[in-house]
């Protein structure tokens, strides 16, 4: 898992990578500990494989732990790599600090069924005191009626037009 810095109230996506280290995984289990006061998540397969890797479980274990089964439908081994993508939304009232994100109970299978080692690394958000100077920036003057494109007050119902610049 990888890490990286963020604003409170906004989403950042990190993905999961595996390495077979020779031994092929046919599925690969495995739950994220985090703090839910500070952030959600969700899961969505790494779109990057074909055949695709499925996520064929993700359960809340509890408040702060979440389980993902990961595996091919096809029974072909995973692909090393990227296998999922954790998008992560920090709570607009979170406050500056490091939270951590630590990957347990990790189990891989191979086609036989046997288990083999896997070792994982934890993930780490700095969540920052203020919203990054990217984004949308949209000025009053740049809100005007669709139909003249004139900029100014518009009546209940009116079609407007919304123009910004990304900084």
């Amino acid at each position: 898992m990888s890490s990286g810095r963020v604003a409170p109230g906004t989403r950042v996506v990190l993905p999961v990578t595996y390495q077979s280290r020779g031994e092929a995984a046919m599925r690969l289990e495995f739950e994220i500990e985090h703090d839910s006061a500070v952030l959600d998540m969700l899961g969505v397969p790494a779109d990057a494989h074909q055949p695709p890797v499925q996520i064929l479980e993700s359960t809340t274990i509890n408040d702060n732990r979440r389980r993902f089964v990961i595996g091919r439908s096809n029974e072909l081994p995973l692909p090393e790599g990227s296998l999922i993508n954790l998008s992560i939304y920090i709570a607009a009232n979170a406050r500056p600090d490091i939270v951590r994100l630590y990957l347990t109970d990790i189990i891989a299978v191979t086609n036989d069924g046997a288990r083999h080692g896997v070792t994982a690394t934890r993930g780490e958000l700095e969540i920052t005191d203020s919203t990054p100077p990217n984004g949308l920036r949209v000025y009053p003057s740049a809100v005007v009626n669709l139909a003249s494109l004139i900029a100014g007050p518009v009546a209940p119902g009116e079609s407007i037009r919304i123009a910004g610049n990304l900084v």
